[in-house]
C-alpha cells in the first residue's frame, strides 16, 4: 500500500508541468519591454501626431481645406527633410527653393484655391494629395536609410510655425534672387 502511494505520489509529480522556469523569463522579457517602451516612446508618439496631423489635413471637411492642408504636409515634409521655410517666401519661391518635379505645381493650385475664391472639387484634393505623397517621397529619396528615419523623427515641422515671423537671416537662395532682380534693374521686396 505504501509502495502504491509513493507511485501515485511520483506519478503526479511526473505528469504536472514544471513552470518554474517561466517566472523569470516573464519577468526578463517584461524588464526588456519596459526599457523598449521608454527608449521608443517618444519617437513613436511623434511618428503617431505626425501621422495623425496628416490624416486631418486629407479628411477636412472642405476640398479647399484639403488642399491647403496638402500644401502645407508638403512644406513640413521639406522642413522635416531639413530645408528651411522663411515665411517671407511665396509658394511659388518656396516650390522652386524645393525644386520638386511638382511643387510649382502645388503651389499653383494652393494659390488658386486661396486667392481666386474659386471653389475646388473633391476630386481636385484627392489628386493634389496624390502629387503631395510623391513629393513627400521625392523629398526624402537620396538621403539615406538614416537621415530619413531622422527626417521622420523630427520635430522641426511642429515648430516651424511657432518661430518668428522674419528670419534671423535671410536665405541664400532669396538673397541672389534679390542681387540678380537688383543687378537688372528691378526691385524686390
Amino acid at each position: 500500500v505504501q509502495e502504491d502511494s509513493a507511485r501515485d505520489e511520483d506519478d503526479e509529480t511526473d505528469a504536472g508541468l514544471d513552470l518554474a522556469w517561466l517566472w523569470p523569463v516573464l519577468r526578463i522579457a517584461g524588464l526588456v519591454l519596459l526599457v523598449l517602451a521608454v527608449v521608443l516612446g517618444p519617437f513613436l508618439v511623434i511618428l503617431g501626431a505626425k501621422a495623425l496631423r496628416r490624416r486631418a489635413r486629407r479628411r477636412a471637411e472642405q476640398p479647399a481645406e484639403r488642399i491647403i492642408g496638402g500644401w502645407d504636409e508638403y512644406v513640413d515634409a521639406g522642413v522635416d527633410a531639413g530645408r528651411e521655410a522663411p515665411r517671407i517666401l511665396t509658394r511659388s519661391e518656396l516650390a522652386d527653393a524645393y525644386a520638386t518635379p511638382a511643387g510649382a505645381q502645388l503651389a499653383a493650385v494652393a494659390d488658386r484655391v486661396v486667392f481666386s475664391g474659386a471653389s475646388a472639387t473633391a476630386d481636385e484634393a484627392e489628386e493634389f494629395w496624390r502629387i503631395v505623397d510623391h513629393e513627400r517621397r521625392g523629398l526624402q529619396r537620396g538621403r539615406g536609410a538614416w537621415r530619413t528615419i531622422v527626417a521622420a523623427v523630427s520635430l522641426r515641422s511642429f515648430v516651424r510655425l511657432l518661430s518668428p515671423h522674419t528670419p534671423a537671416r535671410v536665405p541664400r537662395f532669396v538673397e541672389r534672387g534679390r542681387r540678380r532682380s537688383s543687378r537688372s534693374g528691378r526691385t524686390t521686396s
